[in-house]
């Protein structure tokens, strides 16, 4: 339980809620408090607190804790302020101190909560795996900047010269979530590869995006290959294009057709 000694500048800090009680003056039975809190963290009179205030301050609070717990919690909190709001009123001190002291430790609880939640969220976005892409594209300034890129976005990427290069690479290492397949390179070009990995019974099934600055239809062949691509980009490459369908659970659509 916290304990509130009612001498003047004492502070209780909550640090996850970025929180902070201050008595600011203790005059005979009058004591003034001050409460510090970030600019996004509304402080509400009581009796001007209403329950669509509420609805709003539960929209825009991170949604580290469920819910219902933190309906609870706020509905604890605001039940408190009311009370020592009027106890306050009535003159009861010794009432509103008490009041206040449990307001402090449903705060304290809340924030504990926050923080342990807080953490969970940190272990499962360290735990989660990058996406992983291979970058093929003959042109050294183009390959680099496009996979220093896809870096900034968080994706895990390995870059490849040529088709050659990128089907070495593929035999040797775990497969990606994606390949992006520049389709004009003077050493195995973009449909020569993909027609290996396709009849590959390993790497058939890996989604590969084809990266050109001709029309696509100048690579279709007997073979249909053209169809056999999960999305075509054009150059100039749009980055936002890339990254939205890199980042899509599901089969990307055709783009930039």
């Amino acid at each position: 339980m916290l304990v509130l000694s009612r001498r003047a500048k004492e502070k209780i800090v909550f640090p996850n809620l970025s929180i902070t009680v201050e008595l600011l003056q203790v005059k005979g039975k009058m004591v003034k408090i001050g409460i510090d809190a970030p600019r996004e963290v509304s402080i509400i009179r009581p009796d001007a607190c209403s329950e669509g205030e509420l609805e709003e301050m539960q929209r825009k609070t991170s949604q580290l804790i469920g819910s219902h717990q933190f309906r609870n919690r706020l509905n604890t909190l605001n039940l408190g302020l009311h009370l020592c709001s009027k106890q306050v009123d009535a003159g009861m001190t010794e009432e509103a101190t008490v009041t206040l002291q449990r307001l402090l430790t449903e705060l304290k609880e809340l924030d504990l909560a926050v923080g342990q939640d807080r953490e969970t969220v940190t272990r499962k976005k360290q735990g989660e795996k990058s996406r992983s892409l291979l970058v093929v594209e003959d042109d050294d300034n183009e390959r680099e900047l496009l996979a220093g890129l896809l870096r900034m976005y968080g994706f895990d990427v390995s870059v490849a010269k040529d088709g050659q290069a990128a089907l070495e690479h593929l035999a040797l290492n775990e497969l990606p979530d994606y390949v992006l397949l520049d389709l004009s390179m003077p050493r195995f070009d973009g449909p020569a590869t993909l027609r290996v990995l396709r009849k590959d019974p390993r790497m058939g099934k890996l989604k590969v995006f084809a990266v050109t600055g001709s029309d696509p239809k100048e690579f279709a062949d007997d073979d249909d290959a053209e169809d056999h691509f999960d999305a075509w980009f054009r150059k100039p490459l749009d980055p936002a294009e890339i990254v939205e369908a890199v980042s899509q659970k599901i089969r990307p659509a055709i783009a930039a057709r």
